[in-house]
């Protein structure tokens, strides 16, 4: 059993019962959902009848909701930061510590405050997406990783939730809440097309793309065309495409 501090308030700790929900990547929403509510009226439903932590007001939180009974972790939802970092190779799997498959069990049933991540590197080849919550981590490796649900991971660095993995972000990958098309693996192309995608609607690239610099919209139209001309996995293709084409629409 590994116990850890989420939000800086409250203590949780690991389960035999990780959840089995199969994730979506809304890449249009930029977010992670673990859950199993299909639709918006679903989600508020199920805030009404848990506790944890959600967004409230202004405030840029992570969703990790808990059964008030039970104390026992429902569902997850991750934003996307708006940030990206270089990859390095020296941080992939090989050198993580082993994960365990889990699930969470709160300590108390409080609400709480659980910030974003603010910066993320995805592998070039689309191989995996870590997200954390401050760019020093980056140089870190976590103390523990905690597999919460099939290919997606919470993240531990001295005895605190700091970030989450995603392995193969582009198996899961849809829009909204809609269920990917998991019984496919996706192509070379669509994972790297996913990476460069990801580097290009985030900053500092994003910032560059706005105001018109030559080199970025060089590459994001580069990987529109290379997009649009993929052939296989269109319906992962179709979500990236549909995220290119409004980032090139809306600063023309």
């Amino acid at each position: 059993m590994v116990s850890f501090s989420v939000g800086g308030t409250v203590s949780v700790e690991t389960t035999g019962r990780p959840l089995r929900f199969t994730p979506r990547f809304d890449l249009p929403g930029q977010q992670l959902i673990v859950a199993g509510y299909t639709d918006a009226r679903e989600r508020e439903k199920q805030l009404a009848d848990t506790f944890g932590s959600m967004q409230w007001l202004w405030s840029e939180n992570d969703f990790l909701r808990f059964d008030r009974d039970s104390r026992v972790l429902c569902s997850a939802t991750f934003f996307l930061p708006l940030r990206s970092a270089p990859y390095e190779a020296g941080h992939g799997a090989a050198a993580l510590p082993p994960s365990e498959p889990a699930g969470l069990r709160a300590n108390e049933p409080s609400e709480f405050e659980l910030p974003q991540a603010t910066v993320f590197r995805c592998a070039p080849d689309g191989a995996e997406l870590v997200c954390l919550r401050a760019p020093d981590l980056l140089a870190r490796q976590p103390d523990a990783r905690i597999g919460i649900a099939p290919d997606v991971e919470l993240l531990v660095h001295d005895g605190a939730l700091t970030g989450w993995r995603l392995i193969d972000p582009a198996r899961c990958l849809t829009s909204g809440f809609s269920t990917p098309d998991t019984d496919s693996p996706p192509s070379p192309a669509t994972r790297r097309h996913l990476a460069e995608c990801l580097r290009l609607v985030s900053a500092p690239v994003v910032d560059s793309v706005m105001e018109q610099d030559a080199d970025a919209w060089r590459d994001l139209l580069a990987l529109q065309r290379a997009v649009r001309d993929q052939h296989d996995d269109r319906h992962r293709a179709d979500v990236v495409q549909a995220v290119i084409d409004r980032l090139v629409d809306d600063n023309e």
